[in-house]
C-alpha cells in the first residue's frame, strides 16, 4: 500500500514541539486559533451573531478566554436546526457533509473542512508517537464507518464495528494477513480481544501498542486487551465534532492531554469553569472547521478536569470522560456495550422488543443482551 502520510510530518513536527512549550506559549497559541475561529463564525453565520449579540458581545470585545466564556453554549438541537434554517448543508463548496455516529441520540449532520480533515489526520499520527508507531508503519482500526483517507495516508487496515461484531473470526484473518504495529478502535475491538482471548489465538507479527476510544477504558477492558494484543494500551477521546482524535494518554496514565492546536476544550460546571479534580460537562470549540463552526458545543460528555501531569507537557488535562448514557449491555465474554454505542451501530432496534441477529457468536451475545434488556427474544 502507497503511504502519503509524510506530507503531514512538518506539522506533526510542530505539535512534537508545541507539547513541551510552556503554558503561556501554549495558551497564547490557542487563543490566536480561537480569535480567527470566532471571528469567521461571527461574520459567516446569522446563528452565531446572534448568540453573540444576545450578550451584547462582538469578536473585538474578546481579550481573554474569560470574555469567551460569556458567548452562551450551544447544544446539538440548537445547532442543528440552526444549521437546517440557514441552509448550512447546501453549502457543499465549504466542505464535506458528514454526521456523528450517533451515541448520545440523533445523529448531527454538518460540513467538515479539507483544513480539518487534515488536522485530524496530523492529530492522530501526533497520537499515534506517542505509543511508540511511527506515521508510515502498519495501522487497524475498527470504525462506525470506514474511510478511504485513512487506509490512504495511514496505511491503515479497516473494519467497521459491525462487521467485527458479526464475524470476528474474518477480522482475525485479515489482520494477520496485514501485520498491524498498532491496533485502535472503539467498543467492537473489546469485542474482538474477547473474540481472540476466549479461542486461544494470536494475530502474527508484533503489536507495538493499542488506542483505545470511544468509551470508557475500564479495569477488565484492559486485562483483555492485554492478553489478545500487548500490554502497552492508551486511552484516547475524540469524536466528529472535533474533527477526529483530540485528546489521549501519555506514558503517566494519569489523564488524557488535549492537543489544543485543533479544539479548546472546557470543563464546566454551573457555567463556571471546573477546578482541579472538579467533574463537569464537556464544552468543546473546533479551532479548525470553518465550514460548521462549533463554538462553545456541549458536547454531551462529563469529564474531570486536572492540572498537571509528570510528563511534563503542559498540554490540557482531563480525565475519566463519560457519555450521556452510563447504561451497558454485558456480552457473554465480559464486554461491557453502552446502550448508547449499540444504539449507533443497529439504529433500527432502538425501539424494539424482539431483535434478531444471525451469523457469529457475537452476534448471539447481542441477543442475550438485548433479551436481558428489553425482557424477551
Amino acid at each position: 500500500m502507497v503511504n502519503a502520510a509524510t506530507g503531514f510530518l512538518d506539522e506533526v513536527e510542530e505539535l512534537n514541539r508545541l507539547q513541551w512549550a510552556n503554558r503561556e506559549l501554549i495558551e497564547k497559541r490557542l487563543f490566536t486559533r480561537l480569535k480567527f475561529t470566532i471571528e469567521h463564525a461571527y461574520e459567516h453565520f446569522r446563528f452565531y451573531r446572534a448568540r453573540f449579540k444576545s450578550v451584547g458581545m462582538k469578536p473585538s470585545d474578546i481579550k481573554t478566554l474569560e470574555d469567551f466564556r460569556r458567548v452562551p453554549v450551544i447544544t446539538k438541537k440548537e445547532l442543528s436546526e440552526a444549521l437546517e434554517s440557514e441552509g448550512t448543508l447546501r453549502r457543499l463548496w465549504g466542505g464535506t457533509l458528514t454526521s456523528t455516529g450517533g451515541t448520545t441520540g440523533t445523529p448531527l449532520a454538518f460540513l467538515i473542512s479539507r483544513d480539518a480533515g487534515t488536522a485530524g489526520l496530523v492529530s492522530k499520527i501526533f497520537f499515534d508517537s506517542w505509543i511508540g508507531v511511527g506515521a508510515c508503519e502498519r495501522k487497524f482500526s475498527s470504525w462506525t464507518k470506514t474511510s478511504f483517507k485513512d487506509r490512504w495516508f495511514l496505511n491503515e487496515l479497516e473494519a467497521t464495528s459491525v462487521s467485527i461484531i458479526r464475524n470476528p473470526e474474518e477480522v482475525f484473518k485479515k489482520l494477520s494477513r496485514f501485520g498491524p504495529q498498532l491496533i485502535g478502535g472503539n467498543v467492537a475491538l473489546r469485542v474482538l480481544a474477547s473474540f481472540l482471548v476466549k479461542n486461544g489465538l494470536r494475530l502474527d507479527g508484533e503489536v507495538k501498542g493499542v488506542a483505545a476510544w470511544g468509551i470508557p477504558l475500564v479495569a477488565h477492558h484492559t486485562k483483555i486487551m492485554s492478553e489478545a494484543f500487548c500490554d502497552n494500551i492508551y486511552d484516547r477521546y475524540g469524536s466528529a465534532e472535533l474533527s477526529g482524535a483530540v485528546a489521549q494518554q501519555c506514558v503517566e496514565k494519569r489523564g488524557l492531554h488535549v492537543n489544543s492546536d485543533l479544539s479548546l476544550i472546557e470543563v464546566i460546571k454551573d457555567g463556571e469553569p471546573c477546578s482541579n479534580g472538579e467533574r463537569g460537562k464537556l464544552v468543546v470549540t473546533n479551532l479548525r472547521n470553518l465550514a460548521t463552526p462549533f463554538v462553545r458545543y456541549e458536547q454531551e460528555d462529563t469529564a474531570v478536569r486536572l492540572d498537571d501531569c509528570a510528563c511534563g507537557r503542559h498540554l490540557p488535562l482531563i480525565a475519566d470522560v463519560e457519555g450521556k448514557d452510563p447504561s451497558f449491555f454485558e456480552m457473554e465474554g465480559g464486554v461491557e456495550i453502552p446502550r448508547a454505542t449499540l444504539d449507533s451501530l443497529f439504529p433500527s432496534v432502538r425501539n424494539l422488543p424482539i431483535v434478531y441477529f444471525y451469523r457469529s457468536s457475537p452476534s448471539r451475545d447481542l441477543i442475550f443482551a438485548l433479551w436481558k434488556s428489553f425482557g424477551s427474544v
